[in-house]
C-alpha cells in the first residue's frame, strides 16, 4: 500500500527529505525485537522444541505483523518529529 503524500485532515507533508524516516527504521527495529522476544517467550513456554524450530515458528508468526510495524513505526516517528518541531 502506497503512503499518501499529505495528511487528509491537517495537510502535513509526509514525504520529507531523503533519510527522514531513518528514525522510523530504528523504531521499527525496536518494535520488531520486542515482538520477537514476546513470540519466543510464548512459544518456549507453550512448547518444548529445539531453537531451530522455534526460530522458524517465530519468523512465520511475525510475518503478518510486518505491515503493522512498518506503518506504526512511521506514525510514531512523525508524532515524535512534530512534537519536537511542530512548525514543519
Amino acid at each position: 500500500m502506497k503512503m499518501r503524500p499529505r495528511c487528509p485532515s491537517c495537510d502535513l507533508l509526509f514525504d520529507r527529505e531523503p533519510g527522514y524516516f531513518l528514525g522510523a527504521m530504528m523504531i521499527s527495529y525496536a518494535l520488531s525485537v520486542i515482538c520477537y522476544v514476546l513470540i519466543y517467550q510464548l512459544l518456549k513456554a507453550a512448547t518444548d522444541q529445539s531453537f531451530h524450530w522455534l526460530l522458524i515458528e517465530m519468523v512465520l508468526l511475525y510475518l503478518p505483523l510486518v505491515p503493522f510495524v512498518f506503518r506504526y513505526s512511521r506514525i510514531l516517528w512523525i508524532y515524535f518529529d512534530q512534537t519536537l518541531d511542530p512548525g514543519r
